[in-house]
């Protein structure tokens, strides 16, 4: 398999907002109910003006082999992809339902109009400068308000520490930490590059507040590997290529672009809802 891409913003270029095409499986998905989709695009939204962002595509790293292979007979494993399926009646609505129909990690108002989704993998370093960046203005302005809900969803793909990483985090939320574990580890990976191993990632939940024995524990039981790599191998069959990468309400946002993209699309969004 090719090398996995993290997608950086470029301010000198232009175009950054991206369609994506929804192809056979979401449908699949949507009628066999609960259904992994391999082969699943995204839905063609409308480009956006050219002043928009275009991402430069860089590779960073290359996934773990034998990570990748298990991902793959998971995704592999699912049946039932139906290719007299009507794809004419895919929407918006839709996209968002199928992404969020495994979510389990949200900020925000559970009603409000618009959902922001980020694909993303905690070794990712434009990840993390977006987490550190971007993210917080979005809280501020859009979450805090209750204009948007945030979601966040695994794309672990570049190695092990990935998805121990991402294994982690939901041994976080088993302690009602995720969100203050994300932040963490983000913040740790944009500032100090430290190693997502297992020592580290519990020392980082000891600062974090939360109880080590628990977590370790967890942590070392690999009860999350398989849902961690299940969720990561959906998102890449979606098409998205890169890390990070964002769904506003069906449109997709490539790379850890600035805060203005975002309240673009955000408040085109919200002005749809609001008509």
């Amino acid at each position: 398999m090719e090398d996995f891409e993290s997608t950086p913003s470029d301010p000198q270029s232009s175009g950054g907002v991206k369609p994506l095409s929804f192809a056979l499986g979401l449908i699949a998905a949507l009628v066999i109910g609960g259904v992994i989709g391999y082969g699943v695009g995204l839905y063609q939204a409308a480009q956006m003006p050219p002043q928009v962002v275009e991402v430069e595509v860089v590779v960073t790293a290359t996934p773990d082999p034998e990570q990748q292979a298990v991902a793959q007979a998971q995704a592999e494993s699912s049946s039932g992809v139906d290719e007299s399926a009507d794809t004419s009646t895919v929407s918006p609505d839709d996209i968002m339902e199928f992404l969020l129909s495994d979510a389990r990690h949200f900020q925000g108002n559970k009603d409000a109009p618009v959902t922001l989704i980020e694909f993303s993998d905690f070794r990712c370093g434009y990840c993390g400068r977006w987490a550190e960046d971007t993210l917080p203005q979005i809280r501020e302005q859009y979450v805090d308000t209750g204009k948007i809900r945030f979601a966040y969803k695994h794309l672990a793909v570049l190695g092990p520490d990935s998805v121990r990483a991402a294994e982690a985090s939901e041994c976080a939320a088993e302690q009602d930490t995720f969100w203050d574990f994300h932040n963490a580890v983000f913040l740790d990976q944009a500032q100090n590059h430290t190693q997502l191993n297992v020592e580290n990632l519990v020392s980082l939940a000891d600062g974090v507040g939360l109880d080590t024995d628990t977590f370790r524990e967890c942590l070392e039981s690999g009860r999350y590997t398989n849902q961690v790599n299940q969720e990561s191998m959906v998102v890449r069959n979606l098409g998205v290529n890169g890390t990070p990468g964002f769904v506003v309400n069906g449109v997709y946002i490539p790379g850890a672009q600035p805060f203005e993209v975002f309240q673009q699309v955000i408040d085109e969004e919200l002005a749809k809802v609001e008509q």
